[in-house]
């Protein structure tokens, strides 16, 4: 299995330690190009229009990228869609996506919907900011593991997801239907150390989340 760690261009101040982030390449899209670099790491892959970065940024994305290539600003495709479109992965690999939330609030549903797309397709793929991870699931049995210091938040993604169970949950379900926009299931806790979420149809978004700092 391969893990992509593909890195957009939002806030800096929401992404996780990349360095300890189980990733096998690094993909930039536009400036998260530059995140990537400026932690040390290596860049396989540098893409975008990168209309959000200096000729001296570029230069240096450029200088230390296995491979790059540039698009027109005005195309079809977002960046991200293209790294995605650019990776010729199998089955087994996982897209993780860095960089794609607490920016401009369309793109950041933009962002999250691309990935309800590709676990449509049967490819796995999460987000993972500075206080969230985000799956998104298929039918079946999913294992989710405690953090004493994180809510979990289940959505439907779908207007209906059928015959869902939680097990080891504070708040546990057996085979319930939730509707989608339902928040029966927000801000639950496990209470063993290996949790489960099943159901039979329809797909679901799972939150691991925990309050963000204030100042």
């Amino acid at each position: 299995m391969t893990v992509y760690g593909i890195v957009a261009g939002g806030p800096k101040a929401l992404l996780p330690c990349l360095k300890n982030q189980p990733v096998d390449y690094w993909i930039g899209c536009d400036r998260g190009s530059l995140y990537i670099l400026e932690e040390s790491l290596p860049l396989f892959q540098a893409i975008g229009d990168f209309d959000s970065v200096t000729a001296e940024e570029r230069q240096r994305i450029k200088q230390h990228a296995k491979h790059m290539h540039l698009f027109p600003a005005d195309k079809d495709d977002s960046d991200l869609e293209l790294a995605v479109k650019s990776i010729h992965q199998q089955p087994e690999d996982t897209l993780i996506f860095y960089g794609i939330t607490g920016g401009r609030l369309d793109h950041t549903l933009a962002n999250l919907a691309l990935l309800k797309r590709l676990v449509k397709r049967n490819i796995k793929a999460k987000m993972i900011d500075r206080y969230h991870t985000m799956d998104v699931y298929v039918p079946g049995v999913h294992k989710v593991q405690l953090n004493p210091e994180r809510y979990i938040s289940i959505l439907p993604a779908t207007e209906k997801v059928i015959g869902v169970t939680l097990d080891g949950f504070k708040y546990p379900l057996v085979d319930r239907t939730l509707e989608e926009g339902s928040s029966l299931t927000l801000s639950n806790h496990l209470l063993t150390i290996e949790g489960s979420i099943s159901f039979t149809k329809g797909i679901l978004i799972v939150i691991s989340a925990e309050d963000q700092e204030t100042f």
